[in-house]
This record gives structure tokens, sequence and C-alpha cells, in this order.
């Protein structure tokens, strides 16, 4: 794949596991998929749309994770945390919404 030829690692590079990324691999595949998944509900007529953009995600974010495999300790990682994880990612967000709002934050 060309991607993955013209794709290199820079050197040092450290995983980053704090955040969202302490649920899920992906959080931003992950809410896309969350905010489509509810938008179905609404709307059944979208459920292609919800199918055909989880198959893409899964595809994009498996090209991601094959240059990412030479990075130190994230064999652990992929092990550990899960590539998509839709309640996770919400559960994390509304946490930390909830969590900045009774610090009196905007």
């Amino acid at each position: 794949m060309y991607i993955l030829k013209r794709t290199r690692v820079k050197n040092n590079i450290k995983i980053v596991k704090a955040g969202p990324f302490s649920v899920t691999r992906h959080p931003v595949y992950s809410s896309t998929l969350a905010v489509l998944g509810a938008l179905t509900l609404v709307i059944p007529a979208l459920i292609l749309a919800l199918i055909a953009v989880a198959i893409w995600l899964y595809v994009v974010s498996s090209i991601e994770e094959r240059i990412l495999e030479d990075i130190e300790d994230y064999a652990e990682y992929k092990r550990r945390v899960p590539r998509f994880n839709v309640v996770g990612v919400v559960v994390w967000g509304c946490r930390n919404i909830i969590s900045s709002s009774s610090r009196g934050e905007k």
C-alpha cells in the first residue's frame, strides 16, 4: 500500500495513554461512531451510512496501526486498550464535562 511505504514514524515518539486514549486507541473515530449511532436512533435511514463509516474507519485505523507497530510499548498498549470504544469515550467525555462544571470551568 502506497501510504505505508511513504509514511514513517519519527524517532522518540511516545504513545499518549492519558485522557480519551486511556479508553480507546482512536477516540475521534469512536466519537464519530457514537454521534452517527445516536443520529441513527433518530433517523433510522442512516443505518447504511453508519455501517459504511464503521467499515471505512476500521480500514483507516488498520493502516494507521500498521504504521505505529514499530513504536516502543505500542504492542502492550494495543493489547490493553480497545481500537474503538464508543461507550468508553462517551463516558470519559461526560465525566470531564461534569468535573469541569463542578470546578466552575467553562
